[in-house]
């Protein structure tokens, strides 16, 4: 149930998102052969947690049943990319979430922390050459594994994966370069021990044309 509230709960910050670009004004677009640089931050929909494969320790078990849920939770990161021409472009990003902290795990004897970087490579549409766009690609998913018991740390494990991501967004001009990013993506991948299937994330940015 708590995953369903959250799937439906992602759903309705993006119907919200969609109205807004639907709504609001017209950017002035970055020119054909601009690079763009743009910080940002947001929320992040997580996926499901998996069985431990192969971990040494013990715990070769599901994170579920040490009783820890995969938590929604702020994201941030940055991107850069090219406009080449009215109706294409493309972008490499790079964030950061860490799947929240459990006080109880182990009988209280264990942390375990789970943290994901994540780096996409996109391909923009623009449909009409204006603000408006679509994008998606191939990335890595690196997800971080640490466990700690009685003091000393036991696991620290890292997996990469090939992921894609499926997006949309908008921008909003706030000044002669700089501009204010709306955007919402899926994400696809699936490693030993965290699956995305898919992840979400709704993110606001503030960038640059240079």
């Amino acid at each position: 149930m708590r995953f369903l509230r959250r799937k439906i709960h992602g759903s309705r910050l993006a119907l919200g998102a969609i109205a807004l670009i639907l709504a609001g004004p017209t950017v002035n677009a970055a020119e054909p052969g601009q690079w763009s640089v743009e910080l940002y931050g947001g929320w992040y929909f997580a996926g499901d947690l998996q069985k431990l494969n192969d971990i040494e320790g013990g715990l070769d078990d599901t994170i579920e049943a040490l009783g820890i849920e995969p938590g929604d939770d702020l994201t941030f990161g940055v991107r850069a990319g090219r406009r080449q021409a009215d109706n294409w472009g493309w972008e490499l990003s790079l964030g950061k979430f860490d799947v929240d902290d459990a006080a109880e795990r182990l009988e209280r004897r264990a942390g375990i922390d789970i943290s994901l970087w994540l780096l996409d490579l996109s391909l923009k549409y623009y449909p009409g050459g204006g603000a408006f766009f679509f994008y998606g690609g191939p990335g890595a998913a690196i997800v971080d594994l640490t466990i700690d018991s009685n003091d000393a740390r036991v696991v620290d494990d890292s997996k990469t994966e090939v992921s894609g991501n499926l997006g949309l967004g908008y921008l909003f001009n706030v000044g002669e370069s700089a501009f204010v990013r709306i955007d919402g993506k899926v994400r696809f991948y699936d490693a030993d021990f965290y699956k995305g299937d898919p992840d979400a994330e709704m993110t606001a940015a503030i960038g640059w044309n240079l």
